[in-house]
C-alpha cells in the first residue's frame, strides 16, 4: 500500500508543471541538478547499489541547497556534512541513513 501512496503523490507532483524546476518535490537525479528555488523536498536513492557503498563525487563539495526544503532523503550521502549556506529553518523531516554525515550544521537552525 505504501508504494501505491508514493506513486499517487509522485503523479500529484507531476502534474505541477512539465517543467521539473517549477515543481515542489523532484525524485530523478536529473531533475534534482536541474531543480531551482521551487524545489521544497529531495528524496534520493541508490537501490541499484543496495548492499554496496555509492561513491558519488563532488569535486568541490556539495555546495547549495535550497533553504526552502522541508523534506529530505538521501540514503548514502557521502560528504560528512551539509553545506555551511543551508538554512534549515523550513526542513521537516531529514532522513539520512547510511551517510557519513558527522555534522549537520553550525549553531542553532
Amino acid at each position: 500500500m505504501h508504494d501505491l501512496l508514493q506513486e499517487m503523490g509522485r503523479d500529484i507532483v507531476n502534474q505541477e508543471s512539465k517543467d521539473p524546476g517549477k515543481r515542489s518535490r523532484l525524485w530523478k537525479a536529473k531533475e534534482i541538478s536541474d531543480g531551482t528555488e521551487a524545489v521544497e523536498g529531495i528524496s534520493i536513492t541508490f537501490d541499484a547499489f543496495h548492499g554496496s557503498t555509492c561513491d558519488v563525487y563532488f569535486p568541490d563539495g556539495l555546495e547549495w541547497l535550497s533553504d526552502k526544503l522541508r523534506y529530505l532523503q538521501w540514503d548514502g550521502y557521502c560528504l560528512e556534512s551539509l553545506p555551511s549556506t543551508f538554512c534549515a529553518e523550513m526542513l521537516i523531516e531529514l532522513r539520512m541513513t547510511h551517510s557519513k554525515l558527522r555534522k549537520l550544521w553550525d549553531g542553532v537552525q
